[in-house]
Formats: structure tokens, sequence, C-alpha cells
């Protein structure tokens, strides 16, 4: 069941209020989907969003008709009717019969507390894959089972382990580990490339540290520092993992995460000053 914040959403370009919002979630067809965060009235890296909503469609093997213009203006205007300052926007494009509708909507959202980000978190491992990696589309078996061992096991989020027994990526996340100044991370194309995943390697590349992307096991005990990436967690670090416990406040990440956190304020800045 989709859950909505705010007085109103967008169906199709039209602004309603959310007591006309029904679920859609059952309907048939093909859905794709971007998440965006709001800070300060601005939706985050909204380009890099809409670049990758594109790729995702691509990749399905269909074509999608709103240009970026379009999405933007829309955008803003849900952000003004419902006067938001921070949260997250889910924007659902649903293509079936040749018709293309789509959804914006502020959603219910989840950050890290400060003491997430000093103490970390913890993670699990589920030995899943998403049939579609590239692309960012609903997968209702992944996101159940991976509910399920996050309620049962209180994990904060799982990584996701393919056949070969590699990691992934999150269920809602990607990640990054830390061996000395050498960064590892999975090869993007076995994963949903996330925008603050590329905003990280962005980071990595100006701080002088080496990328490394390569298929990362299970054992992970040989590294120094683990941390996830996503839309609402930023830059998160994990404190345990499969037994092994992690310095949460190595050098490299506290470092990329300052520069992750720099780029924002940056970006926030300058979209409120056009």
């Amino acid at each position: 069941m989709e859950k909505l914040q705010g007085n109103f959403f967008l169906r199709d370009g039209n602004l309603l209020p959310a007591s006309e919002f029904i679920d859609f979630s059952g309907k048939p067809g093909t859905f794709v989907y971007e998440v965006l965060r709001v800070i300060s009235g601005v939706p985050l890296f909204l380009g890099e969003h809409l670049a990758r909503l594109y790729v995702s469609v691509k990749a399905l093997g269909l074509q999608c008709p709103f240009t970026s213009g379009k999405i933007e203006k829309e955008l803003k205007q849900l952000i003004r009717a419902n006067n938001m300052e921070a949260g997250n926007i889910k924007m659902v494009f649903r293509f079936f019969d040749g018709t293309p509708s789509y959804w914006f909507y502020q959603v219910p959202h989840s950050y890290p507390s400060e003491a997430d980000y000093i103490n970390g978190v913890e993670v699990g491992f589920l030995h899943i894959e998403r049939s579609n990696p590239v692309a960012k589309t609903a997968e209702p078996t992944v996101r159940a089972r991976a509910n399920e061992a996050i309620a049962k096991n209180k994990y904060y989020e799982v990584l996701l382990v393919d056949s070969k027994g590699n990691i992934r990526e999150g269920s809602r996340s990607n990640v990054f580990f830390i061996r000395g100044e050498k960064v590892y991370t999975p090869p993007a194309s076995q994963v949903l490339r996330g925008i603050t995943r590329q905003k990280v390697i962005e980071a990595i590349q100006q701080l002088g540290y080496e990328l490394v992307e390569e298929p990362v096991g299970m054992e992970v005990a040989s590294f120094d520092a683990v941390f996830i990436t996503s839309t609402s967690s930023k830059v998160l670090p994990v404190n345990r993992l499969s037994g092994q416990h992690f310095d949460t406040a190595n050098k490299v990440y506290t470092n990329i995460r300052e520069a992750y956190e720099e780029m924002v304020k940056r970006y926030i800045k300058e979209a409120s000053e056009n």
C-alpha cells in the first residue's frame, strides 16, 4: 500500500488533494520510480535523478515521453503546494498499453540520527538478486524479503548477495569498503547506480583516494571500514557486518562524508540563488 504525506499530490500533471489519492501498486504494467530528497525546499541533485530515470526506462526497452523541464516544473509546483522544506518525494511512472501515466507525491521518510553517523549501524546479508539491477523498478519480492530480514534481525539494512557469493548492494543503498587508502565497491554494471553513490565516487576521486570497482565477497574481515550510501541515509558508517566490527571514525570515511556534505551545501546554495 502506497502512503503519502502532505496535502497535495500530482497525477499526470494535475495537482490534486491528498484525499483523492488511490493506491496503484496492484495495477498491471511496468513501474519505474525515483525518490528525491528535498532540503531547504530544493530537490537535491535533480538533474542526476532525471538522468537515471531515463536510463531505467531505456534499460527496459521503453520510451519516456516526459521532458526534464516538465518534470522539474511539476516537482517544484508540488513542493510549493505542500510548503515542503524537507522530506522525500517519490516519482512513479507506469507503462501499460502504450499509455504512460505518472504520480509525484511526498512520502514518509526516516533519516539516520546524528548518533548513527557517529556510532554506525548494523547491517546483514540477504541472498537474493534484483532481476535488472541497472533499472530502478519495483521488485516486491526483493523488498518484502529485505523488510522481513531487517525486522527479524533488527538490522538497519541488508546487503544483497548474488549466486556467486558476491555482495551487490543494499536493498535501499549502495555499499563501499575501505582498506588503507583504497575504497572498494561492486562494479557499476552489477548494481543500481545510486545518485549518492555517484557523488561519493566524485568525492573519492577529488580527495585522491584510489577507487577499485570489483566484486566483493562475503569475507569482509580484511577491510578497515564499511559505509552505505543512499538518498535518505547519505553517507552512513557500518559498525557491524557478519559478526565483524568496523571503525566508524575511519579517517578515509570521515573525509569522504565531509566532502559529500560540502557538495550538498553547494548544490542547495546554487539552486536557491537561481
